[in-house]
C-alpha cells in the first residue's frame, strides 16, 4: 500500500509499488502499469514528476462482451460539474459491427462546450475484440 499515491511509494523510503500491487483504481492491465513503471523509474533522477491520471488510461473489462473504457463516466463527469452531452454510436453504424452483428452502443461524453470548446470526457465501447482497440 503506498504512503504516497502520487509517487507509488510506500511507507519504506526509496520503496515503490505498481500494477497489481496496488489497490484499486490501479488497472491490472499493461496500460496504467506501465504508466506506473515510468513514474517510478523517473522518481529517484529527481525529474518532476506528475501522478498517474487513472481516468485518463485505456481499460478494459475481460467479459462477453468485452468493454473498453477511457476517461469518466458520465456520472462522474456529472458529479465533478461538467455540464455533459452524451453521444450514442450503434455497433452497426461502422462496417465491422455490421459484419459482426454487435449489439450494444458505443457512448461518449463531451463537456457542452460552454466555452466554445469541446473536451472529450470518455467513451465506453462494448463488443467482442474491444480490448484491441480496433473497434
Amino acid at each position: 500500500m503506498p504512503a504516497d499515491r502520487s509517487r507509488l511509494e510506500t511507507a519504506v523510503p526509496g520503496i515503490h509499488v505498481v500494477g497489481g500491487l496496488l489497490p484499486p483504481p490501479s488497472l491490472g492491465p499493461t496500460h496504467a502499469p506501465f504508466a506506473e513503471g515510468l513514474l517510478v523509474a523517473e522518481a529517484p533522477t529527481g525529474l518532476r514528476t506528475a501522478p498517474v491520471d487513472h481516468a485518463t488510461v485505456p481499460r478494459v473489462t475481460y467479459s462477453s462482451p468485452q468493454t473498453a473504457a477511457v476517461g469518466l463516466t458520465e456520472a462522474q463527469a456529472r458529479d465533478t460539474g461538467h455540464d455533459v452531452v452524451v453521444n450514442t454510436l450503434p455497433p452497426t453504424a461502422v462496417a465491422k459491427g455490421m459484419v459482426h452483428g454487435w449489439g450494444g452502443a458505443r457512448t461518449s461524453s463531451t463537456d457542452s462546450g460552454r466555452d466554445r470548446i469541446r473536451r472529450a470526457g470518455g467513451a465506453r465501447v462494448p463488443s467482442d475484440g474491444s480490448s484491441s482497440g480496433r473497434n
